[in-house]
């Protein structure tokens, strides 16, 4: 989620992606839609997320002004919001309270792409930021423990460890393990994109 415990990962069973395992991600939020109007997406941003087409010429000043965190969600921001719509997802929501509280610390900012996806006629760009929890508050290590809880509990599959070899071997036990996991351990993906969902 990704929560680093030792060699471990925690990733999440999202009900969209099943049976696929990832860590807690999205696209970041527009604060000022007039002013994020200024790109020429195809279609317009939806949920006020930060996705769609734009013409390869427009992507330079884009990536310049995503890095930049105006007009939108920080990345921590962002990465606050998904992880509790994520733990709602998984149907814990109880363990969403302390999130806005809890110290995270930046491991890396990895760009990937521009890349061809196959069968498109498009390229594809994606920016991830991967951050691990600071364990010093009781709040932190409430939550860790939780997380620790709900992945040991064989009834509820929302929350699982991982290990390092299963994000390099894409597999845990019935799951898959999405490739952009790789993240978690690393500056580089090892494995193409799944097929997206219709």
């Amino acid at each position: 989620m990704p929560v680093g415990l030792e060699a471990r990962q925690l990733v999440a069973d999202g009900v969209l992606r099943r049976p696929v395992l990832a860590g807690a991600g999205g696209f970041p939020r527009v604060r000022d839609l007039p002013r994020a109007g200024q790109w020429p997406f195809s279609p317009r941003p939806c949920r006020d997320e930060l996705r769609g087409f734009l013409p390869a010429r427009a992507l330079p000043r884009f990536a310049r002004w995503l890095d930049a965190e105006r007009d939108r969600e920080t990345a921590l921001e962002a990465m606050r919001r998904e992880l509790a719509e994520e733990l709602t997802e998984i149907g814990h929501p109880e363990l969403t309270t302390s999130i806005a509280s809890l110290r995270f610390a930046h491991v890396r900012h990895v760009l990937e792409g521009p890349l061809k996806v196959p069968g498109r006629t498009f390229r594809q760009i994606r920016f991830f930021d991967v951050f691990d929890l600071h364990l010093d508050t009781p709040e932190a290590i409430v939550l860790c423990d939780a997380l620790l809880a709900l992945a040991a509990d064989p009834d509820d599959v929302g929350a699982v460890l991982v290990t390092s070899d299963d994000i390099l071997h894409g597999r845990h036990d019935r799951f898959y393990v999405g490739p952009h996991a790789a993240y978690l351990i690393g500056p580089h993906r090892l494995r193409a994109d799944l097929p997206p969902l219709r």
